[in-house]
């Protein structure tokens, strides 16, 4: 990965996160009256965690010979055990994690609590 993939990674994540924050900025009841909005934040969700792994993927084998990461939270774990990220926010992504999970493969999590 060169250094303009790296910034267009930065980028793609500033974009999102400041669509992210406008859709918020919105009155809820606005929020949920537009379906749009939802589509649009699921996509940002999707956006910024493919993002951020690619990046965390990089620093991880470039910069620490990490050879082999197992799946999208095992990055934000392993760049926590690395002293990278700190805790909270290494837990944070890996929440963005699941919830990207959820929202790619359309888990209806009402099935799974029965």
């Amino acid at each position: 990965m060169d250094d303009q993939r790296i910034l267009y990674l930065l980028g793609e994540i500033r974009e999102n996160l400041e669509i992210a924050r406008n859709v918020l900025s919105q009155p809820i009841e606005d929020f949920l009256g537009d379906i749009r909005n939802r589509y649009t934040l699921r996509h940002v969700v999707v956006e910024i965690v493919e993002a951020s792994v690619a990046l965390g993927l990089y620093i991880l084998r470039k910069l620490y010979g990490v050879e082999k990461v197992d799946g999208y939270t095992s990055v934000f774990k392993k760049m926590m055990e690395k002293g990278i990220t700190s805790l909270q926010t290494s837990e944070e992504m890996m929440r963005m994690v699941r919830l990207r999970n959820l929202i790619i493969h359309k888990i209806n999590t009402r099935k799974l609590t029965m």
